[in-house]
């Protein structure tokens, strides 16, 4: 394939063909290639595990939540981002309530993804791991 588009070129150099022709030519080759198109495993669900020891007392303290799937975070999670910024006292500067309805977007990406760790931080005291599953 390679050895025919270099061909063309070269009698495109040497001025036996114009450039149209060239086009043509380059255009016409079939190639012999199979797309096979994997199934690419998406990302569903979020994924959210926090493991801390205190210093003070030595107390491990762990929070390992379940899979929270895209659609329940958009359906639930968003409002209540809403809700908490409408109610804040501490305005943020330039910061629209409107502005929220685009993390729907940020979940909507996530999901066509394939699945990948966020976040991973591992430290003598903690341990926090936040990935879409």
């Amino acid at each position: 394939m390679d050895n025919k588009i270099n061909g063309i070129l070269c009698k495109l150099q040497d001025g036996a063909i114009d450039v149209n022709t060239t086009i043509k030519e380059i255009e016409s080759i079939q190639y012999d290639v199979e797309i096979k198109e994997k199934s690419k495993k998406r990302a569903r669900k979020l994924k959210i595990f926090i493991n801390s020891i205190d210093s003070k007392d030595g107390k491990n303290f762990k929070i390992n939540l379940p899979g929270l799937p895209f659609w329940f975070l958009k359906s639930f999670c968003v409002p209540i981002i809403k809700l908490a910024v409408k109610h804040n006292k501490d305005k943020v500067k330039g910061f629209k309530i409107d502005d929220v309805k685009h993390i729907n977007h940020i979940f909507d990406a996530l999901g066509q993804m394939p699945p990948f760790e966020i976040v991973s931080v591992d430290s003598k005291d903690a341990k926090v791991h936040i990935y879409t599953k």
